[in-house]
């Protein structure tokens, strides 16, 4: 079934709404994790406006198929934003909970947060989802939405209880320029990537960094 462009828009619409308020999620962990994110939502932004604006010397016949190829490559970026939310949360709550039991132990974390014992393997199990969809591309979206749906809230949570833990604080200056130097660097390929066609060189940065 063809869609058109007019339905097409509707949709990405709908699908920007939804990124835009994950993305205020993610934001309110770290307000550095949305930065892949927003380039890739500013990608779409581009070419849903170029969708309104076609070029002057297209034929009328033209038109509506121009839109729309110009709506699905916008669709394309905000699948990779949405991605990018996910893959930022997993990376900024792994490097803070790494930081943590590295200072402190994993015995003292548990006496402050119990239930570290149960999510702490939601990070490494997402983690692994992370690397095997880089493997079957196949089922890519189907496992982003699992764990947008099912290891985000854990994760996020985790994150909270230690964040909010006055005896399991750290050196939060040291770990925001840590933190500051990476995402920069993966905001930085990530704008490269997305000019030069090389998106999965991202992905293995990200993979890289988290081990």
């Amino acid at each position: 079934m063809t869609i058109s462009a007019s339905d097409l828009l509707a949709e990405l619409a709908k699908e920007w709404n939804r990124i835009e308020g994950r993305a205020k999620e993610a934001e309110a962990i770290r307000g550095e994790a949305i930065v892949a994110a927003i380039n890739e939502m500013r990608y779409a932004g581009r070419r849903i406006v170029d969708s309104l604006s076609p070029p002057p010397n297209l034929l009328e016949e033209d038109i509506e198929q121009y839109r729309v190829d110009q709506l699905k490559t916008a669709k394309v970026y905000l699948v990779n934003a949405d991605h990018d939310i996910t893959d930022a949360i997993i990376f900024v709550v792994h490097t803070r909970v790494n930081e943590t039991l590295q200072r402190y132990g994993k015995k003292k974390i548990i006496k402050f947060v119990p239930e570290f014992d149960d999510l702490f393997p939601e990070i490494e199990a997402a983690q692994d989802i992370v690397k095997g969809s880089r493997e079957d591309r196949a089922t890519r979206s189907a496992e982003y939405k699992r764990l947008a749906e099912e290891y985000i809230p854990k994760i996020a949570k985790l994150y909270k209880r230690i964040n909010e833990c006055e005896k399991l604080k750290l050196d939060n200056i040291e770990f925001i320029k840590k933190y500051a130097r990476t995402i920069t660097w993966i905001a930085l390929l990530g704008s490269i990537a997305s000019l030069v066609g090389l998106i999965p060189l991202v992905r293995d940065f990200y993979h890289w960094c988290v081990g």
